[in-house]
Order: C-alpha cells, then sequence, then structure tokens
C-alpha cells in the first residue's frame, strides 16, 4: 500500500537526515541521563512520559488499534505539559513549540501524509533551525502520527511496523531532548 507521495517521502527522509545527524558522536552515559532528569522541572513527568512510549513499543504487536490510539493520544497530551519545561531553559524555541502545541487536535484529524508534510516536515510550523527545538516538537508530532496510523490505517503488519517506527523515533527524540538540558 502506498502512503507517501513524493513531497511526503522527502519529508520523511529529511527528517530521516536530521536524526541520522543528530545520533553521531558519542552516546549519551547513565550519568548524563541521570543529569537530564535533575535539570528539568518534573522528571517524574519525563519519566511518565518514557515509560509510557515504552509500553507502546513494548505492546505494538499485541495491542488494539483502538488502544495504541488511545495511549499515543494520552502520550502526544503529556508532551503538551512536558514541552512548557523544555521552553523555560529553551526560550529560543518558544514560538515553533507553542505553535505546534496549539495544533495537537489538528494533528489528530490529519491524515497521514497532512501531518508528514504539515508538522514532520514544518509546513505549517514557524521556521526553526535549532535541531534542539526540532526533537523537542517530535516528542509531540511522532505519537500524534502514531494516533493517526491507529485511527485510519487498516490493522496489518505494515502499520504495526509503522508504529513500531514511530515510537522508536519518540525514544530517540526524548534522549536528544535530555541531552540537550544536560548542556544547558
Amino acid at each position: 500500500m502506498k502512503l507517501f507521495n513524493l513531497s511526503a517521502l522527502a519529508a520523511v527522509l529529511a527528517s530521516s537526515v536530521l536524526l541520522s545527524a543528530c545520533n553521531s558522536g558519542e552516546s549519551k552515559t547513565d550519568t548524563q541521563v541521570a543529569e537530564a532528569d535533575s535539570s528539568i522541572s518534573n522528571p517524574d513527568q519525563w519519566l511518565k512520559y518514557e515509560n509510557l512510549a515504552t509500553q507502546i513499543k513494548q505492546n505494538h504487536n499485541s495491542a488494539s488499534f483502538s488502544e495504541l490510539a488511545t495511549q499515543a493520544s494520552n502520550l502526544t497530551r503529556l508532551s503538551t505539559e512536558l514541552l512548557p519545561q523544555f521552553i523555560e531553559q529553551n526560550a529560543e524555541c518558544k514560538d515553533y513549540l507553542t505553535v505546534a502545541m496549539d495544533s495537537v487536535e489538528t494533528m489528530f484529524s490529519l491524515t497521514l501524509e497532512q501531518i508528514e508534510s504539515d508538522y514532520h516536515a514544518d509546513g505549517k510550523l514557524p521556521a526553526m533551525n535549532d535541531v534542539k527545538c526540532y526533537h523537542a516538537k517530535d516528542l509531540l508530532v511522532h505519537p500524534a502520527t502514531v494516533a493517526v496510523i491507529a485511527k485510519k490505517l487498516p490493522e496489518s503488519t505494515e502499520s504495526r511496523e509503522m508504529i513500531l517506527d514511530e515510537i522508536a523515533e519518540v525514544l530517540e527524540h526524548l534522549k536528544q531532548v535530555q541531552q540537550a538540558s544536560v548542556q544547558k
């Protein structure tokens, strides 16, 4: 089943390249993760976010699409509680992340192609060149994309793999956001 038009595919490839570029270099140590937890306002909320993302990842093959959609929606909404904490330390991300947070309900109603072009590829977001803001935005956009997949695509192995890919990216972006918090 072909899901992406060429521009959406280009957007996905561009975001993959950006994510890959962010993964280059040394990996984080446990100490850096602990420092990140202590540098954000409410580490329990960040842990709750990570645990819910991990739960979706672990259950992506067995949970119903209805359950996955609910969990992904909850994860998306939880990100709207966490991102203001990130903005406190990264004011340069405020406009960019505020538009994304204000668009959550819109994201849930979009097609997969629309969420890719409008929010993954930043078509509806203000210009942003700071990669840490991009990572923070994706803590919201990737789980919203999982919700769209689970609500609008047929329950299939391919759809479940797409969900797994999105949640794997959520967890990677979370590491990048934690690392950006340590570097402050």
